[in-house]
């Protein structure tokens, strides 16, 4: 995973590629960073879309997005 910020420090993309090029997983992990790219740059706010994301009983997030989320938070 890869993140790139505005000059204030703000994320404004994300990039994901699974282990697999060209699997399943690494496309779905692809469309989910530039679609939530896509809402970052048009004002959407990263605290909500991260609290939006699947997350198992302990609290973790459930797939690949929501991991790269909690990573560029911290």
């Amino acid at each position: 995973m890869t993140a790139g910020h505005y000059p204030d420090g703000r994320l404004g993309e994300i990039f994901i590629n699974a282990a697999h090029a060209n699997s399943m997983l690494d496309a779905i992990a692809s469309d989910a960073a530039i679609a939530i790219s896509f809402a970052l740059q048009h004002g959407a706010d990263l605290a909500v879309i991260k609290s939006a994301m699947k997350r198992n009983s302990r609290g973790e997030p459930s797939s690949p997005i929501g991991a790269a989320l909690d990573h560029v938070t911290q």
